[in-house]
């Protein structure tokens, strides 16, 4: 193992580090606004570091161009989806679509009915 594998491996740990939170914050929050910010810092930060990493375990080669290839498209496509679906909550004023549709029981058994198991008699 060289220099540049623990290096790279380094990477990797310190990119993955940075999605655990993330992860954390996108199912923490309620509001749509507030889980962008900790979806941004997963797309960016840990994206790049991972992407480094990578790149040096596989050293320099076509591979490493599509590494870098689909950091610059992620990190090109991320604002702009992350700017509309803003802009979408914001229009729409739903601060959790979620909560208001819990009450929906959505079963798919193709148009075969069933006995709910929930209720009783």
């Amino acid at each position: 193992m060289t220099v540049t594998d623990i290096i790279g491996i380094i990477f990797i740990i310190i990119g993955s580090l940075c999605e655990i939170p993330a992860i954390i914050g996108v199912f923490r929050y309620k509001h749509a606004l507030m889980r962008m910010h900790p979806a941004a810092i997963g797309d960016t930060l840990g994206l790049f570091f991972v992407a480094l990493g990578a790149i040096l375990l596989t050293g320099w080669s076509f591979t490493s161009i599509k590494i870098v290839a689909v950091v610059a498209f992620m990190w090109l496509t991320g604002p702009v989806s992350t700017h509309m679906l803003s802009i979408m909550t914001v229009l729409t004023d739903k601060k959790d679509v979620a909560k208001r549709y819990e009450h929906i029981n959505i079963n798919y058994n193709d148009g075969k009915e069933t006995e709910d198991e929930d209720t009783e008699d």
